[in-house]
């Protein structure tokens, strides 16, 4: 039942847009930037903590949903720089594989999603100094290419983080912002 209610809600959300709005398309490349407070796994593990697998199928309820404005998806996982490096880098690939079968079991095409772990290779905070730092390096970025709308997408995810986290994330086009949800055109 819950599967329903958030597909639901993403079918009323993508009516927001008006039809003028959705004549001028332009295609873009997106990334959504979660941290480790938003899509969470278990320690030294690729298990999703039950929050965070409610979150993962939500998104990929809106994926599936709106399935016809993007081409493409990739999932990365990134860890923090503790730990050797060839360990951190099966964790997060396990960690990206664990969100795109999750992703598959909403509806969405396995062959249209790949994953993609990369330890701690791109760090968003170097040097990491304090327990903050460590957590903003511990995410998964969701690529999505050839969108046609980004901000159905980002209007859906949005709320979606809200209902279930209770807190209001803004979203930043500019990629410069501390929020929970980094939504970045490339």
């Amino acid at each position: 039942t819950e599967k329903s209610i958030v597909k639901g809600k993403t079918r009323v959300q993508k009516q927001i847009v008006t039809q003028s709005e959705q004549k001028v398309v332009q295609i873009e490349n997106i990334s959504f930037i979660f941290d480790s407070q938003t899509i969470n796994f278990r320690f030294k593990s690729s298990e999703l903590t039950e929050k965070s697998a409610a979150f993962v199928s939500g998104i990929g309820q809106i994926f599936a949903a709106q399935r016809n404005d993007w081409k493409s998806l990739q999932v990365e996982g990134h860890t923090d720089s503790r730990g050797n490096d060839v360990y951190n880098k099966a964790l997060s690939q396990r960690r990206a594989e664990t969100v795109k079968r999750v992703l598959v079991q909403t509806g969405l095409s396995e062959t249209d999603i790949t994953a993609v772990g990369f330890g701690k290779e791109r760090l968003l905070v170097n040097p990491e100094v304090t327990e903050v730092d460590y957590a903003r390096n511990r995410r998964v970025e969701i690529k999505l290419q050839g969108v046609k709308d980004a901000r159905i997408l980002q209007l859906s995810i949005t709320r979606l983080q809200q209902e279930l986290f209770g807190t209001k994330k803004k979203d930043d086009n500019s990629g410069d912002s501390e929020s929970t949800e980094k939504v970045n055109p490339q």
